[in-house]
């Protein structure tokens, strides 16, 4: 019988439930319900162009999901490819391979993707140039380390030694696993992709477009602390509670 879910993962799943709800009602109706009126002095709630603090992070937050997802997907496909590799039963290829992600996921990722900025200052492949190096390298490790797992397990080498094809163990025995087991790394793959697209475009490294993210409210945040610590308020709080609630979703479907 499934036990009950603990208040603190009810309250994660809540939290998500209504901030994407909202933040997907304030992308679609933004032109409606945002006012652009400058105004002289910041009022409460109010960034310095006279726009709705709460509105923005909302908006800002559908934008990097809007974001985020297909390249989260992408990740982990092009991940789950790669992995199958460990298949390959020769010794010299094994060990460049590993030695080559190794090497990739030892890299300054981050500091390589502002780094090309200075070449590509307009391009769009900074995001994902920096979840190459960061995130692709241990998402193939990750898989590699379930799929070796799994073919220590005796249902598997039974059907292995019963003439089982690769094709059939993975469409019948590993393909399954794997899902489960990306079910499980899902809330933690968002969350970093989130904490790396807010830090990009925290120091400027925004997409091409007139598009307001995390990371460039929290910026346009530290130049009003004084004046207005509402915007960075409004800003980190939802951020932080949905990363928050991301990392706990995480353990509970790792436990």
């Amino acid at each position: 019988m499934k036990s009950e879910l603990h208040p603190t993962f009810r309250f994660s799943y809540l939290w998500l439930i209504f901030f994407i709800s909202a933040s997907l009602i304030a992308y679609l109706f933004q032109n409606t319900i945002q006012s652009h009126n400058l105004e002289q002095s910041l009022l409460f709630g109010f960034d310095p162009f006279g726009r709705n603090c709460i509105l923005l992070s909302f908006n800002a937050a559908m934008q990097s999901l809007l974001e985020i997802v297909p390249l989260g997907i992408i990740c982990l496909f092009s991940s789950f490819i790669l992995s199958t590799c460990c298949f390959i039963k020769n010794s010299t290829f094994q060990f460049f391979w590993n030695t080559l992600w190794e090497t990739i996921y030892s890299l300054p990722g981050f500091i390589i993707a502002i780094s090309l900025t200075a070449f590509f200052p307009t391009t769009k492949l900074i995001f994902p140039l920096a979840v190459v190096f960061l995130l692709i390298p241990y998402l193939i490790r990750f898989y590699e380390g379930q799929i070796q797992s799994l073919l220590t397990q005796d249902y598997i080498t039974q059907s292995i030694a019963l003439g089982a094809t690769p094709i059939h163990l993975f469409r019948v025995h590993i393909i399954p696993e794997l899902f489960l087991a990306t079910k499980a790394i899902l809330p933690f793959l968002i969350t970093r992709l989130l904490i790396i697209e807010t830090s990009l475009t925290f120091v400027g490294l925004k997409q091409p477009g007139n598009i307001t993210s995390w990371g460039e409210l929290l910026y346009m945040g530290k130049d009003y602390l004084l004046e207005a610590p509402w915007i960075s308020f409004f800003t980190a709080l939802p951020l932080f509670l949905t990363i928050f609630s991301f990392h706990l979703i995480s353990k509970n479907e790792a436990s």
